[in-house]
């Protein structure tokens, strides 16, 4: 079962609410996005999400705009996030979202994408071209797709749909196929 998953619902068995906090990684830089995520980790936060900078994040909002422009100056990039959540799993199971423009993922490939971020561990990705567009690819335990959820929501949302079954991706809008780089 994903972390997301899990997290949410020993959430719902508990009868709580969850926390889940956004950061602009690379803000100042990786080292300190890293002991963050571990220090939420250790005061109860529930689901991290990273903002991987883009250099046009029109959409998100002036702090945001900020932190993008500062992880940017760091020389964060998205695979440079990545090693970091590698670095992160290492030492905390965290459920960590990633927030991403398109365009980044499209750079990097967009199998690829998902391949290296499976690989690294990663809860969910969420990556967007505007405000109003975001996917969600939920990952399991073992760092293998499990699914592709399409929606408007916040990650948090996403993710707490029912998302058993197939490993797939999303091809074009609406469409669903297995994914060809990841197997159970």
């Amino acid at each position: 079962m994903n972390r997301i998953v899990e997290r949410f619902a020993g959430l719902k068995a508990a009868g709580k609410k969850g926390c889940v906090v956004y950061i602009g990684a690379g803000d100042p830089n990786l080292e300190i996005t890293r002991q963050l995520a571990l220090s939420f980790d250790r005061v109860g936060v529930d689901i991290l999400e990273l903002g991987v900078p883009f250099s046009d994040p029109l959409a998100d909002g002036l702090v945001n705009q900020l932190a993008a422009q500062r992880g940017l100056e760091s020389g964060t990039t998205p695979k440079k996030v990545l090693e970091t959540v590698a670095a992160i799993r290492r030492e905390s199971q965290i459920p960590l979202v990633l927030y991403i423009y398109f365009n980044l993922r499209h750079r990097h490939g967009y199998h690829k994408f998902i391949h290296d971020a499976a690989c690294a561990r990663v809860a969910g990705v969420r990556a967007s071209a505007a405000a109003s567009l975001a996917r969600l690819v939920v990952t399991s335990p073992q760092g293998l797709g499990d699914a592709v959820l399409e929606g408007a929501g916040p990650a948090a949302n996403a993710a707490a749909a029912d998302i058993r079954g197939n490993i797939e991706t999303a091809f074009g809008t609406g469409t669903r196929q297995r994914h060809p780089n990841l197997s159970t």
